[in-house]
């Protein structure tokens, strides 16, 4: 039954990231999306959409910040701005289409999406959508934007990370 509602739960995420009217902000600890929403995030960028991700320079996990610096070219050259969070550990997860809001223990990487046991809020409207926004903006505001010419290409150690991905 888990794996039927985590499966429903992933479509719903994509199809509305894939549909955004104005913008999508996703905040993450543990960043390395599954197929489906890295088409779902690219899909929003190329339609111009605002995507901005947040995302922790370092993590209490040592290979996610390698593992999810795969993703940055593609997401930059398509559009969205990255953050990534200067104070510490960012351990936050909230994802903001629209008007409504997820925010819960999931993280937006495989492991999250396939494995583990999570719970999520989606509201929708009210004043949680725009008391998300300034918090997303206040957090944006102690983070670097990391720019096209500052995102590497995938080294070795990014790679072996990536063909790992369905674990973490």
């Amino acid at each position: 039954r888990s794996n039927r509602s985590r499966r429903m739960k992933n479509r719903f995420v994509a199809r509305s990231v894939a549909t955004a009217s104005s913008r999508v902000w996703l905040v993450s600890a543990y960043f390395a999306p599954t197929a489906s929403l890295r088409r779902a995030l690219l899909h929003a960028c190329k339609a111009g959409r605002g995507v901005i991700l947040l995302l922790p320079e370092q993590s209490d996990v040592p290979m996610f910040p390698s593992l999810s610096s795969h993703y940055y070219r593609e997401l930059l050259r398509a559009g969205a701005r990255i953050f990534l969070y200067q104070e510490g550990i960012l351990h936050a997860k909230a994802l903001l289409i629209d008007e409504f809001s997820i925010i819960g223990s999931s993280n937006w990487n495989y492991r999250s999406s396939l494995h583990d046991l999570e719970l999520d809020v989606v509201v929708k409207g009210g004043s949680l959508a725009a008391e998300l926004e300034q918090i997303i903006r206040d957090d944006c505001d102690l983070a670097r934007e990391l720019k096209l010419a500052d995102a590497h290409r995938p080294g070795l150690v990014s790679w072996l990370w990536y063909l790992l991905r369905y674990w973490m």
